[in-house]
C-alpha cells in the first residue's frame, strides 16, 4: 500500500521478506556476503517505478498472476 499498488507481486513479497531485520531472510542473504541495504534499496526504487492506483480511493489489493500461485501452493503452506 505504500506504493499505491493494486497487486501484490514478488517484488513486494521479497521487500518484506528484506525488512524483517532480524529475520531469516536478511541474515542468510548477509552470510552469503549479500549487501541487504543495496537489494532493499534496488527493490524499493523498482517498486516505485511501478504503477500506482489514483490516490482518491484507497487501493483493493490482491496478488498479482505471479505470486498467486506461490501462496496457493500446497508445499508452502505449514505441514504441506
Amino acid at each position: 500500500m505504500r506504493f499505491g499498488h493494486t497487486e501484490v507481486d514478488v517484488e513486494h513479497l521479497l521487500l518484506a521478506l528484506l525488512d524483517q531485520t532480524h529475520g531469516l531472510i536478511p541474515r542468510l542473504l548477509e552470510r552469503c556476503g549479500v549487501d541487504v541495504d543495496a537489494v532493499r534499496g534496488d527493490v524499493t526504487k523498482a517498486l516505485s517505478r511501478g504503477r500506482a492506483c489514483p490516490t482518491q480511493a484507497p487501493p483493493a489489493t490482491c496478488a498479482s498472476r505471479a505470486l498467486a500461485p506461490l501462496l496457493d501452493d500446497g508445499d508452502m503452506r505449514p505441514g504441506g
